[in-house]
């Protein structure tokens, strides 16, 4: 891991290439997430696309680009007030809306749709099954027929550059033994968040003293199956690698789990 640099200009702080949120419970990744196509394509024209986890505006930006009118939330105002420094002029014009949210149930009513498409990118992860569940059912709520919900995550395959080897092989075990025993969410367990005591000196790791409330790893079986549940059709189900991750030898499959699903 290498030493954190400050960006002077913003004050973001950046390691390995990857910008740390705020909270430091996660990283803005260098690449828009890989669901961004199918994020985008459900847009009607009229109804708003959303970014739930937006962070520093990554995808956020991206789609802006295209004209496609955007609703950012996180829920952090830190990374708020950066998405307002950087989209002053598309806020202007009324292109972008932005608010706070935090899942499972705190929205802005100002915010409250329909929408045309969801994106939540490296977020669920930070969400017990429950509260993945809860969410999805209230957003289908908000969203017009034929909207997507674009889903990426970390998978129980994921390995971290800091991670403790023997906790690791522990670990993975158990989540294994778990999904093959179709648990509705094999790694929403206590003994199964990844946590600071999988690093191996977690003093010096950057996301302290964040690391990690919970860190629930998915299956694309389990994400699948709620996404079918609060009513949406999988279109798509799939592991894979988010090209803004830091490769890692280590891992032991893929390192992302993806997820669309069609209202």
């Amino acid at each position: 891991m290498e030493a954190e640099k400050v960006e002077p200009a913003n004050g973001l702080v950046k390691v390995n290439g990857l910008t740390l949120t705020k909270n430091r419970k996660g990283v803005e990744l260098t690449t828009a997430s890989p669901l961004f196509e199918q994020w985008i394509e459900a847009y009607d024209g009229v109804h708003p696309i959303v970014d739930i986890g937006a962070a520093y505006g990554m995808n956020v930006g991206q789609a802006l680009a295209k004209g496609i009118r955007v609703v950012a939330l996180d829920c952090d105002h830190r990374h708020l007030d950066e998405i307002k420094r950087k989209f002053a002029k598309e806020i202007e014009t009324g292109q972008l809306r932005v608010g706070f949210a935090r899942l499972p149930d705190e929205f802005p009513k100002e915010l409250d749709g329909p929408f045309s498409s969801v994106l939540l990118s490296e977020v669920v992860h930070f969400l017990h099954g429950w509260e993945i569940e809860k969410s999805l059912e209230w957003l289908h709520r908000k969203m017009v027929p034929g909207a997507h919900i674009a889903i990426n995550a970390a998978s129980g395959d994921l390995h971290f550059w800091d991670m403790d080897e023997e906790y690791f092989q522990s670990w993975h075990a158990k989540f294994a033994k778990r999904e093959a025993a179709g648990e509705r969410w094999p790694g929403d367990d206590e003994g199964l968040f990844i946590t600071a005591n999988a690093i191996r000196d977690p003093s010096k790791h950057p996301m302290q003293p964040a690391l990690f409330e919970i860190l629930h790893c998915q299956s694309v079986r389990a994400l699948a199956g709620a996404v079918e549940r609060a009513g949406f059709k999988a279109v798509l189900a799939t592991t894979g690698t988010h090209p803004g991750y830091i490769p890692n030898p280590k891992t032991v499959g893929e390192p992302g789990v993806f997820v669309v699903g069609k209202k």
